[in-house]
């Protein structure tokens, strides 16, 4: 659902937003989980796009801090917002209850320690399997088959492309 605030904002932020947006990983088919040697069950899928979600945010969110100014940057997050729980919405929430924003906070914090430690994004990658696996959303063995997914599926080279645009768009 689009607010009237939301339709208000400038093109150039909306504009970001979209092009941002057709980064975003919309579904997990299960024939691409098969070729990964992956059977899982809906919930378990569930779960593992809603991963892929918070990476993809995480992501969007840690570009958009080192390349746009603040502002700008605020509002296309603002609008990437509602575009994702507007997604949640239409696809019935995630495959779990729990506070979805408070864990969401909590992961990309783990996940900046992570990186301004100097890990590479597969670090990342790698934790969110962990914490896949913690949920028991997936079982040991399968950790090599979801990585293996995630570096494929995960859009971080994608995102930077585009986000290069956008800053380019923003400099100031």
């Amino acid at each position: 659902m689009i607010t009237a605030e939301l339709l208000n904002m400038s093109d150039p932020f909306r504009q970001a937003a979209d092009q941002l947006i057709d980064t975003f990983p919309c579904t997990v088919e299960p024939e691409i989980l098969a070729d990964y040697g992956l059977m899982l069950t809906e919930p378990q899928r569930q779960d593992v796009h809603w991963m892929m979600v918070v990476l993809w945010l995480y992501w969007v969110n840690c570009g958009l801090r080192v390349s746009v100014p603040k502002e700008p940057a605020n509002e296309i997050e603002r609008i990437i917002s509602y575009r994702v729980e507007d997604f949640k919405k239409s696809h019935g929430g995630w495959a779990h209850d729990e506070d979805v924003h408070a864990m969401v906070e909590r992961l990309h914090t783990q996940w900046d320690h992570i990186t301004k430690s100097g890990n590479e994004p597969i670090a990342v990658l790698s934790h969110a399997v962990s914490v896949l696996e913690d949920r028991g959303t997936i079982k040991e063995r399968e950790r090599h088959q979801v990585l293996a997914f995630f570096l494929d599926y995960v859009a971080i080279e994608e995102i930077g492309s585009v986000l290069i645009a956008i800053e380019a768009q923003f400099a100031i």
